[in-house]
Order: structure tokens, then sequence, then C-alpha cells
């Protein structure tokens, strides 16, 4: 039986998201026709819910394999990367359904290079944790020493190279050199490499602390050249941040790292060292999502006063949500950027379409999996499995 919990657990981590997922879809498709803004809200919860599922469908097999094999650590550890590896493998027909111009080859490449380097960042910060001794002294100071540096080889260019490494980012091609280039001679202001990003969604991005911008491929496919320039403007508004701003955005950087101090805290302070911990990270959380909130907004202001026609950044704005599918009111307020309705008339252009309605948190496919995770949770109690 032990032989084949790891693969059963794949094969039914594949089925159960791809069949969760076709579940919570019932209700995009049955909005085909309606206006894009519509189907994104009731797409939200699913997209939600199909990330959440790469984490709770692994988690329930595991605490279902607790049950049957409470001694087999090592079992349990590959039941959940199986489980994991089989979840993600399910969203495939999901991605495909979004986005039907994907190929799996394509898919398959940015899903596994995009979990490895996302993981990168929390295996640096987990094994750092995990290696930390429990008295504060010379080694504790190395290890965060040790994450120090690597945290900032990436903000300086580290990361640039693992995304080019995985062959991720390439140069610009001529036309968006000359859109960068002509753009950031408007505004005066100075840019010191352009990188062209493979994703699945339309989407630009600045790097203050480089200098560099990054523009996805999807995008340049989808937009004229005035609808790239505005948005190369807003991008460019966050290259002319001030130097204080910079630094507050490398200190936001920081927000997790307090945490892999979590073993010497707790052992040399107790309750109140995990006090500390939690208000410093609560306070970088709160600080970063602030300052990136005002910067947008400034970057909006920026890119509207340098657009090359008036209304062109807004239709930029309103092209790229639209082929992102992303709701054009989000819950909740707590957020980066604003919503897409507000900035659209910060732009000076009043949608043809009322207000929507913010979309669901969660979908009933995504609580269905967490009541479940929590029957199971309680088995285990209840049979006295330790965790």
């Amino acid at each position: 039986m032990n032989n084949l919990t790891a693969p059963a657990a794949f094969f039914a981590g594949a089925l159960l998201a791809c069949a969760l997922n076709w579940l919570a879809l019932v209700s995009w498709r049955r909005a085909a026709g309606q206006h894009w803004t519509e189907r994104a809200r009731r797409l939200y919860p699913a997209r939600v819910g199909a990330a959440l599922n790469l984490w709770l469908l692994p988690a329930n097999g595991v605490l279902l394999a607790r049950l049957v094999h409470s001694d087999a650590s090592w079992l349990l550890a590959l039941t959940a990367f199986t489980g994991w590896l089989g979840a993600m493998l399910g969203t495939w027909p999901f991605s495909r359904e979004m986005f039907p111009w994907l190929t799996f080859r394509g898919w398959l490449h940015l899903a596994v290079v995009g979990w490895c380097l996302s993981f990168a960042g929390w295996f640096l910060l987990l094994g750092a944790a995990a290696v930390m001794p429990e008295n504060f002294g010379w080694p504790v100071a190395g290890v965060a020493t040790a994450v120090l540096l690597i945290t900032f080889w990436l903000l300086f260019g580290g990361g640039r190279q693992l995304l080019r490494g995985c062959r991720l980012l390439a140069p610009p091609d001529e036309r968006l050199q000359r859109i960068v280039a002509t753009t950031a001679v408007r505004m005066g202001v100075s840019v010191r490499a352009t990188g062209l990003l493979e994703s699945v969604s339309s989407y630009a991005a600045a790097l203050p602390i480089t200098r560099e911008l990054i523009f996805s491929r999807r995008l340049l496919e989808l937009h004229p050249d005035d609808e790239i320039a505005a948005i190369c403007a807003h991008e460019l508004a966050h290259l002319s941040e001030s130097k204080r701003v910079t630094a507050g955005r490398i200190l936001a950087s920081f927000a997790f790292t307090p945490w892999i101090l979590f073993k010497p805290a707790l052992h040399t302070w107790q309750f109140a060292g995990l006090a500390v911990l939690a208000f410093s990270w609560g306070l970088l959380l709160v600080f970063a999502q602030r300052l990136a909130r005002r910067m947008e907004v400034r970057a909006d202001q920026m890119a509207t006063a340098n657009q090359p026609e008036p209304g062109t950044y807004a239709r930029a704005l309103a092209r790229l949500y639209e082929a992102n599918q992303i709701p054009a009111v989000m819950s909740g307020s707590r957020r980066t950027h604003p919503h897409l309705y507000d900035r659209l008339i910060a732009a000076g252009v009043t949608p043809d379409y009322p207000r929507p309605k913010p979309p669901a948190r969660l979908g009933w496919t995504t609580g269905l999996v967490m009541i479940i995770a929590g029957i199971l949770l309680g088995l285990n109690f209840a049979a006295g499995v330790s965790f």
C-alpha cells in the first residue's frame, strides 16, 4: 500500500484539480456574451480557487495519508510533493480555457520555471529559519548576513539574470526599443535596460532599483504603439521616483525576512519575541502597501500627462485589464493599484458601463475543499495523530 500512496496522490491531485476548476468555471461560461467586466468578475473566484487548490488538495492528501500511515513521515512528504505536482498539472485545462492561445509546452515551461523561481525565495527564508541556532550570537549573525547578501543580489540584478538564464527574459525588439527611447526622451527619464518577458499575461513593470523596464511579449501583440507608449510612460514614472522612495522599496523587500529569527527569538524571549517579529512584519507590510499605492497613483497621473493623445492611457489600461480578465472593481481596498474603474475616471475617461460589483472572494468549490480539510484535520486529532 505504501508504494501506491504517492502515485495515488499525484493522479488524485490532477483529477480533482481538473474537476474542481471545471466546476468553478460554470458561472463564467454562462456569462458568455456579456460585458467583459462581468465575465472577469465571475472568473475571479475561480482563479483564486485554482491557486488555492495547489495547496489545499495536497494538504488533504497528507491528512488522509496521515490517518493511514501515521509513522511514515517520509511518505507524507512524498505524498505532499506528488499531490502538488498532480494539482499543478490539473490546472492546464483551466489555463487553456481562459487563454485559448496557450500551448501546453509554453504553459509547462512558464509554470515550472515560475514556480521554481517563486519557491527559491521561500526556500531561502525557510532554509535560513531551519538552520538558525536557538541562541543569538555570531552564527545567527552569519546566517542573517547570508540572507541579506542574497536578497541584495536579487534586488540589484540577480533576479534579471535568473530570468534570462531560464529563457524568460530576452532583449527588446526594434519596435519596443524605439517606443521606450522616444517616450524616455520626451519625459526626460533615463533607462538603463529594457527586457522582453515571456508571460501568459499582458504585463509591464519597472525596476526602480536597477532602472530597467520589462514588457511582456503578449502586451506587444495586443496593443498598438500609442498605447504601449502610454503604458511605458507609467513605468517610466516609477524610474523618476526619489532616492528616498527607492530606499523605501528596498526596505519593503525585507518584509518577511525578520521571520528567519523565529527560533532564537522564541527561545530567548518566548511570546514577546514572536510579538516583536509579528509587529515588525506587519509594520513593513503596511508601509510597503501604502508606498506602492501612492507611487501607482503618481505613475497614473504622469502617464496621463505624457500620453500621446487624450484618452490613450485609459484605452490602454482597459485593453490590458480585459486581456488579462481582471475585474474592473476588486473586493477590498488594500491593494497596490486602484480599481480600474477609478483609474479610468482619474485618467479623464468615464467608462461607458456602470460601476461593476466586486467579485466574490472565494467560490463554492474552494469552500468545499476547505470543509473537507477541516473534517480530515478533526479526524486526525480524534485519532490521536500528532503533528
